[in-house]
């Protein structure tokens, strides 16, 4: 990961240095985002090319720009880890770009997580397939209320959701009262525990147990401190029994339809601490990132305009012709594209813009010289926001 990152740094930095000291003009991002023309490639859905030299010290900015209009598209959140979901990534119906985090370089990787399980929030089609493990900034998909559609770019975390225990007799259900309290579990509440908290959970108070959960699943239960999973967590909560290992339900403290977390919030504020990239959280390599956002990446984010619009915005990076982007200066185009509230998305090897089923973005597990793009050296998406028709 060190050497990753020193070589991304001097790459992306030389490409800035060599574009900043041979361009003829160089554009402010309000003035790279105005110049940009929207084309209507299918109903609901608005693309735009930015493309030119800026004085931000990251040279030359690349990005395609998606501005898609919930009421006509709703944002469908899914696992396209299958053949069959790569397959629907092809099809010429096809709009999409790509999701949330994912365990990759992040060891050991113990069962049941497994390597490209998707970290965080995830929510397809109103099924709960993971709940917000981590306060994370997230899409969100709540559908149509009162004939309007709502979207929202916010964090979203543990308290206030309910789980429900299959492996009891009786009906079990929890409501999560407090996540992550630094002095333990607080009285006789529900209270959840991950990796930004440390590896091991705090011991359970009197009637209560620990339970070590991943994703949909009760992996076990303790009387004791529980060692706390990679990407799931350790729950403390008034004591029950159940046939472990066994199925979880989880809702919400309000419906959503879809919903797909990344991180951090790039607008009104970033605040990695405050979104649990700590310790040894997943993604490691922005919970243990010793660059402090220097280096110039591929990057996705998306974001929510007054009006209600969503955009999705894919910079290529790791290219001499295109280095990339911070995070801060990632956020600065989405606040010039319009934005109010804006989140990061997974980028790096996983950033993605599909539209007919073709990629139009660049993009690469490596630093190259140019923009050759050969399909061997594409990594395959592990997540993905789908823009169906409603």
């Amino acid at each position: 990961m060190r050497i990753r990152a020193l070589a991304d740094f001097y790459y992306s930095q030389a490409a800035a240095l060599h574009h900043l000291a041979s361009a003829a003009k160089l554009l402010t991002l309000p003035d790279l985002c105005k110049i940009a023309t929207f084309k209507s490639v299918a109903p609901g859905i608005e693309h735009a090319v930015l493309s030119g030299v800026t004085g931000l010290r990251c040279g030359p900015i690349r990005a395609n720009v998606l501005r898609v209009d919930p009421a006509v598209r709703k944002l469908s959140c899914c696992d396209v880890r299958s053949a069959e979901m790569q397959e629907r990534l092809k099809e010429p119906d096809c709009y999409a770009v790509s999701g949330g985090f994912f365990l990759f370089s992040e060891a050991p990787i113990l069962e049941p997580s497994k390597r490209t399980d998707p970290v965080g929030l995830l929510v397809t089609d109103g099924v709960v397939i993971n709940p917000p493990l981590f306060n994370r900034g997230s899409l969100l998909d709540y559908g149509m209320w009162g004939g309007k559609c709502v979207v929202k770019v916010m964090e979203m975390s543990m308290e206030y959701w309910t789980f429900t225990v299959e492996g009891c007799d009786k009906p079990t259900k929890r409501t999560v009262a407090w996540h992550n309290p630094p002095n333990g579990p607080p009285g006789d509440v529900t209270s959840t525990f991950n990796r930004a908290y440390g590896l091991r959970s705090p011991a359970p108070p009197k009637n209560h147990v620990a339970l070590t959960v991943v994703g949909t699943k009760l992996i076990s239960i303790s009387h004791s401190a529980l060692d706390i999973p990679l990407a799931g967590a350790v729950i403390i909560c008034p004591e029950f029994t159940a046939s472990c290992p066994c199925n979880l339900s989880w809702e919400g403290p309000s419906p959503i339809i879809s919903a797909m977390a990344g991180g951090p919030m790039l607008n009104p504020v970033i605040d990695k601490s405050s979104e649990e990239f700590a310790l040894t959280a997943p993604p490691v390599t922005f919970s243990q990132d010793e660059t402090f956002d220097q280096n110039l990446l591929p990057r996705m984010a998306c974001g929510v305009t007054p009006s209600g619009a969503v955009i999705f915005l894919a910079v290529d990076g790791r290219d001499m012709s295109a280095p990339g982007v911070t995070l801060h200066i990632l956020g600065d185009l989405m606040r010039a594209l319009g934005c109010e509230s804006s989140v990061n998305m997974d980028g790096g090897s996983s950033k993605r813009a599909i539209i007919g089923g073709k990629v139009v973005d660049t993009t690469s597990e490596g630093v190259v010289g140019g923009s050759e793009n050969g399909a061997s050296n594409v990594r395959p998406l592990k997540s993905a926001i789908i823009f169906e028709m409603r």
